[in-house]
Protein backbone atom coordinates (compact mmCIF):
# COMPACT_ATOMS: atom_id res chain seq x y z
CA UNK A 1 0.00 0.00 0.00
CA UNK A 2 3.35 2.11 0.40
CA UNK A 3 4.17 1.73 -3.00
CA UNK A 4 0.46 2.49 -4.20
CA UNK A 5 0.83 5.74 -2.28
CA UNK A 6 4.07 6.67 -3.65
CA UNK A 7 3.10 5.91 -6.98
CA UNK A 8 -0.19 7.83 -6.61
CA UNK A 9 1.44 10.88 -4.98
CA UNK A 10 4.24 11.07 -7.67
CA UNK A 11 1.44 10.62 -10.70
CA UNK A 12 -0.23 13.59 -9.19
CA UNK A 13 2.61 15.81 -8.84
CA UNK A 14 3.70 15.40 -12.25
CA UNK A 15 -0.17 15.20 -14.35
CA UNK A 16 -0.78 18.55 -15.44
CA UNK A 17 -4.46 19.93 -14.02
CA UNK A 18 -4.03 18.32 -10.64
CA UNK A 19 -4.44 20.93 -7.26
CA UNK A 20 -2.30 20.49 -4.24
CA UNK A 21 -5.37 18.82 -2.55
CA UNK A 22 -5.33 15.09 -4.01
CA UNK A 23 -6.77 12.24 -1.95
CA UNK A 24 -6.46 8.29 -2.07
CA UNK A 25 -8.85 6.09 -1.17
CA UNK A 26 -9.34 2.29 -1.53
CA UNK A 27 -11.99 0.74 -2.78
CA UNK A 28 -12.21 -2.97 -1.12
CA UNK A 29 -14.69 -5.57 -2.04
CA UNK A 30 -17.74 -6.45 -0.73
CA UNK A 31 -18.18 -2.70 -0.09
CA UNK A 32 -17.95 -2.39 -3.92
CA UNK A 33 -19.39 -4.61 -6.82
CA UNK A 34 -15.35 -5.21 -8.27
CA UNK A 35 -13.93 -7.98 -6.58
CA UNK A 36 -10.84 -6.36 -6.47
CA UNK A 37 -8.52 -3.94 -4.32
CA UNK A 38 -8.12 -0.57 -6.43
CA UNK A 39 -6.94 2.93 -5.74
CA UNK A 40 -9.21 6.02 -6.20
CA UNK A 41 -6.76 8.97 -6.81
CA UNK A 42 -9.53 12.49 -6.28
CA UNK A 43 -8.96 15.84 -6.72
CA UNK A 44 -10.55 17.20 -3.59
CA UNK A 45 -10.56 20.67 -5.34
CA UNK A 46 -13.17 19.46 -7.69
CA UNK A 47 -14.86 16.60 -6.22
CA UNK A 48 -18.88 16.38 -7.83
CA UNK A 49 -21.94 14.91 -6.40
CA UNK A 50 -21.14 11.36 -6.54
CA UNK A 51 -18.02 11.90 -4.16
CA UNK A 52 -20.22 12.05 -1.13
CA UNK A 53 -22.57 9.19 -2.08
CA UNK A 54 -19.39 6.80 -2.86
CA UNK A 55 -17.70 7.76 0.32
CA UNK A 56 -18.85 5.38 2.46
CA UNK A 57 -17.35 2.54 0.12
CA UNK A 58 -14.33 3.94 0.23
CA UNK A 59 -11.39 3.38 2.63
CA UNK A 60 -8.56 6.63 2.76
CA UNK A 61 -5.30 4.76 1.49
CA UNK A 62 -3.87 6.00 4.78
CA UNK A 63 -6.15 4.69 7.23
CA UNK A 64 -5.51 1.67 5.97
CA UNK A 65 -1.71 1.79 6.26
CA UNK A 66 -2.25 2.38 9.68
CA UNK A 67 -4.55 -0.58 10.77
CA UNK A 68 -2.53 -2.64 8.85
CA UNK A 69 1.04 -1.41 10.60
CA UNK A 70 -1.13 -1.71 14.01
CA UNK A 71 -2.10 -5.37 13.25
CA UNK A 72 1.19 -6.31 12.52
CA UNK A 73 3.11 -4.72 15.69
CA UNK A 74 0.40 -6.35 17.50
CA UNK A 75 1.25 -9.63 15.69
CA UNK A 76 -2.51 -10.24 14.33
CA UNK A 77 -3.27 -11.18 10.51
CA UNK A 78 -1.31 -12.36 7.83
CA UNK A 79 1.36 -10.37 7.78
CA UNK A 80 2.77 -11.11 11.27
CA UNK A 81 3.54 -15.04 10.57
Amino acid sequence: LKEMKDAAQHWVKNAPGWSQHAGFYLAVWPLTTVPCLHLHMVDLSCTGPSFGRLSKKMILLDDAIQVLEAEVAEGIGMLAS
